[in-house]
């Protein structure tokens, strides 16, 4: 899924029978990964609560997963940290953490795992929805209105950098980045 230079993102079918190509899933994932150009089936997005002190209360957060194709192969996952001014964090299937963002009322701000800025995204007031700037100004990517869902596109410049993507795509699964 990461190998490719657009996705689109689209609401998970509630009413009616599945279109072609979706699996059968008794938990209805959030959201459907598919490739633009023929729409075929390409992951899922499903969110789940984390419990993580049991002697508190039971504290939660909500973790959102990305899965790949129908045997549901982890890609990555995203949760919150805690405090005021709380970063996402992204990680891999393998728990490595790929980078952080923050959203703010006119974007977000990304950093690689190092802790370097990595993008920031910059809410578009119409068409694009948004698109994302390297620190050097340069456009890494847009997200656009496509049918009931967006079309997020990457730029050349990320084809090789595939931990990129990852938080990249995170920023616009949260509703605060779009």
């Amino acid at each position: 899924m990461l190998e490719k230079q657009a996705l689109w993102l689209g609401p998970w079918p509630t009413a009616g029978p599945l279109p072609p190509g979706l699996p059968v899933t008794p938990d209805p994932p959030l959201w459907v990964l598919r490739a633009p150009e023929d729409r075929s089936f390409l992951g899922l997005v499903r969110r789940r609560v984390q419990t993580l002190a049991i002697w508190f209360g039971g504290l939660t957060r909500p973790v959102v997963d990305v899965y790949e194709t129908e045997d549901e192969s982890l890609v990555l996952s995203f949760t919150r940290s805690w405090g005021f001014g709380a970063r996402w964090a992204v990680r891999d299937a393998d728990g490595q953490t790929m980078g952080t963002f923050s959203a703010y009322p006119n974007g977000c701000v990304a950093w690689d795992s190092l802790g370097l800025l990595l993008a920031s995204f910059e809410n578009g007031a119409e068409e694009p929805l948004g698109r994302w700037l390297s620190p050097r100004q340069t456009e890494l990517g847009s997200v656009v209105r496509a049918d009931v869902g967006v079309l997020v596109r990457f730029e050349p410049e990320l084809e090789a950098k595939p931990w990129h993507k990852m938080v990249l795509l995170a920023m616009v699964l949260r509703e605060e980045c779009r």
